[in-house]
């Protein structure tokens, strides 16, 4: 009972925020490394996936489809074997910063980035952990080497 008190509090405390940015890293079990699968899969929910539905009260505005892109690619950054949270969150909201300077609809555009990344940085680390187990697989260290050729 004891441990489930802890595991529901550290759930609580990542809901909101509280871990962060910094998710445990895949891990393969001892004497394995991780390499990306393959096909290269990088599935995107789009905005909408950035973390819980506070996004759909604020209503969908035009600088949200501006920065579409910016969150496929924290999705598929999520979906890049061996990568951590906070460099993810780090590109995100650089792309959204990039994107605000050059939109035609700068202010709106910064306002859909402030509350995308705030959501962002809510959200717990199941999105980037089960992200993570879907696009790694473990193999021998003999293998590792080939096996991230195939995937350039």
């Amino acid at each position: 009972a004891l441990a489930s008190r802890a595991y529901a509090q550290d759930d609580f405390a990542n809901m909101f925020g509280n871990n962060g940015g910094s998710c445990p890293a895949f891990k393969c079990s001892e004497g394995y490394d991780a390499v990306q699968k393959r096909p290269l899969k990088l599935p995107s929910p789009g905005c909408s996936g950035l973390g819980g539905g506070m996004l759909a009260m604020t209503g969908k505005s035009d600088g949200e489809d501006e920065l579409a892109s910016c969150c496929d690619l924290r999705h598929a950054c999520f979906s890049t074997c061996g990568t951590t949270r906070k460099t993810c969150d780090r590109e995100f909201e650089a792309c959204t910063e990039a994107t605000c300077i050059t939109s035609s609809d700068q202010e709106g555009c910064e306002s859909s980035a402030k509350i995308n990344v705030m959501m962002a940085k809510m959200g717990d680390c199941r999105t980037f952990s089960d992200a993570q187990t879907a696009a790694c697989k473990c193999v021998s260290p003999e293998k590792a080497p080939a096996a991230r050729e195939k995937i350039v």
